[in-house]
């Protein structure tokens, strides 16, 4: 676990957690003073405490501390979301070795209970790899049919679908660019619309209450999807941190402008803090 201090530049490396081993956080976010994390190869769910000390899980006070392990519905974690209720955070991902998708845990800070839904009450068949929260609460979900862990896929194209928060049920699924096996990336833009981008940087905007697919275009010349590829600016524009190139795109028209060509490929991304763009490699 490595921790950068923006205002000094500090990077430094907090070691290792025993029990995530040989995996990795594969997808984290922030929920208050906790940072969330959901690490490979256990599903595991973690809380950390900002305002404590990291003791690298050890001791009768852990910090980070485990809310729960998923081992099977989420072996592989790809995607990690803390609510605008304040009070939830999920994290949903690929299945066990063998298996064939992925579920979704939804952890109640206020109640410290998870709960976990299944892919058969999500999409059958499918992993989700992407969230993002639109204006009512409701939750946009970006699949995959992929089977990373060896199993066999049975569906034939990714879906973005639309998780009604009340019911914990999903409402509507759509296919934005058909054909396409995962949609790693979803953000609600500030005009509610759903901004995606599918296998192939297929890049789509999708109105959420109809299906509409209102833009499409390839992308593929800024190169590929690391995960965690959308952040939205302070300035109402959305950033896009694809492997070759930092792209701004302007909601409404959905003009798109290269501002930079990273010195070495982005493998994961994007934080937006005080006017800085932050990304890993």
């Amino acid at each position: 676990f490595v921790a950068l201090n923006p205002e000094t530049g500090e990077l430094a490396d907090w070691g290792p957690v025993p029990r995530v081993g040989g995996g990795n956080f594969c997808a984290m976010d922030s929920l208050g003073r906790f940072v969330y994390g959901a690490a490979y190869a256990g599903g595991h769910f973690y809380e950390y405490d900002t305002t404590r000390p990291w003791n690298n899980e050890t001791g009768d006070n852990p910090n980070p501390r485990l809310i729960g392990a998923y081992p099977g519905d989420i072996t592989r974690p790809r995607a990690c979301l803390a609510h605008p209720d304040g009070r939830h955070v999920m994290m949903a991902g690929f299945a066990g070795y063998g298996m064939c998708g992925g579920g979704m845990a939804i952890y109640d800070q206020t109640a410290g209970e998870v709960q976990l839904i299944t892919h058969e009450n999500l999409v059958p068949f499918q992993s989700t790899i992407a969230l993002d929260a639109l204006p009512d609460g409701n939750v946009v979900g970006g699949t995959s049919i992929s089977t990373p862990g060896g199993g066999h896929p049975q569906a034939k194209e990714a879906v973005v679908y639309v998780l009604d928060w009340a019911t914990r049920k999903v409402k509507s699924t759509f296919v934005p660019v058909p054909g396409a096996p995962e949609i790693p990336a979803v953000i609600v833009g500030p005009d509610g619309l759903v901004y995606g981008a599918a296998s192939g940087s297929r890049f789509f905007v999708l109105n959420p209450q109809t299906g509409e697919v209102v833009h499409e275009e390839n992308l593929s010349a800024y190169g590929g999807t690391p995960r965690k590829l959308f952040a939205l600016g302070p300035d109402g524009m959305i950033y896009a941190g694809f492997t070759g190139a930092i792209v701004r795109i302007e909601p409404g028209t959905f003009k798109h402008q290269k501002l930079a060509s990273p010195p070495t490929g982005i493998s994961a991304g994007l934080v937006l803090h005080e006017g800085r763009l932050y990304y890993a490699s």
